[in-house]
This record gives structure tokens, sequence and C-alpha cells, in this order.
């Protein structure tokens, strides 16, 4: 018998960070997701942090400003390239899902 505990739980696990978490890790994240904060403030808050960092080891600006560059584009590649998987997995599921079970054997 399937309890309501069970069914709870499967929607408390049924969000992109948790699915994102599984796909990478291959367990249930732990991730504690705060939907108070928009994907903006999320960004901002992130870049904040590692402004601040860099400003303490490169007080020098133009070096400062350098360094984020580069960091910056790394950022850009490793998102390009998770995004890509990320399509792809995304296709991927939604073809399994709308394929008959026979043809999924």
């Amino acid at each position: 018998m399937v309890s309501n505990n069970c069914i709870k739980e499967i929607y408390e696990n049924s969000n992109i960070q948790q699915i994102r978490g599984f796909m990478l890790d291959g367990e249930k994240s732990n991730i504690k997701i705060n939907h108070e904060e928009s994907y903006y403030e999320r960004l901002e808050k992130s870049k904040s942090a590692i402004k601040k960092r860099l400003k303490r080891l490169y007080p020098d600006w133009q070096e400062r400003d350098m360094v984020l560059g580069e960091l910056y584009q790394a950022l850009s590649e490793h998102k390009d390239v998770y995004t890509e998987i990320g399509m792809k997995l995304g296709a991927s599921l939604a073809y399994q899902l709308l394929t008959p079970l026979e043809a999924n054997k």
C-alpha cells in the first residue's frame, strides 16, 4: 500500500534541482530550494561573493578584471556544455514518455 508520505516525497523530489542532482551524482540531492529568490537574485548573490574574494586576492583592479573575465569565460563554457547536455537529456526523456511502453522494452 502506498502511503501519503510516499506520494508527498515523490512530489518533493520532482523538481529540476533534484533531477539534476540525481543525473549528475546518481543519488538524491540534499539541495534545499529557496523559492523566495529569483534567478536574478541567485546570480547576483553568487557573483557578489566571488567579486569580494577576488578584490581581496587581487587589489589591482586591472589584474582582478582580467581574472574575472577568464573566470566568466570558463563558467560560460561550462554553462553551454551542461545546457546542451540537459537539452539532449530532456528530449530523450520526452521521447521515452511519449513512446508506447512496448517500444521501450
